[in-house]
């Protein structure tokens, strides 16, 4: 499904999405790799170091109408090493 740019958000739904991006990054996976696959994916995300969590959402998914809009929000924890 996301095999480059996700482009077209309305197409796609939160619960494929949060499949797909499960599937992509196990548990356990290092901070480059979540970094890489969401800027592959064009997926908004910041990085905040003190608490060591990549935050990502993505808008305007499908399931969504002209008075509301559906997204979904990631939040991947990493240890301190």
């Amino acid at each position: 499904m996301l095999n480059g740019r996700l482009t077209d958000t309305s197409r796609v739904s939160a619960e494929a999405l949060e499949r797909e991006i499960r599937a992509q990054l196990p548990i356990g996976c290092p901070l480059a790799t979540v970094q890489e696959a969401l800027a592959r994916h064009d997926i908004e995300n910041s990085f905040e170091a003190s608490s060591r969590t990549v935050y990502a959402i993505v808008n305007n998914l499908k399931g969504g109408s002209i008075f509301s809009s559906k997204s979904i929000t990631f939040q991947f924890h990493f240890d301190h090493a």
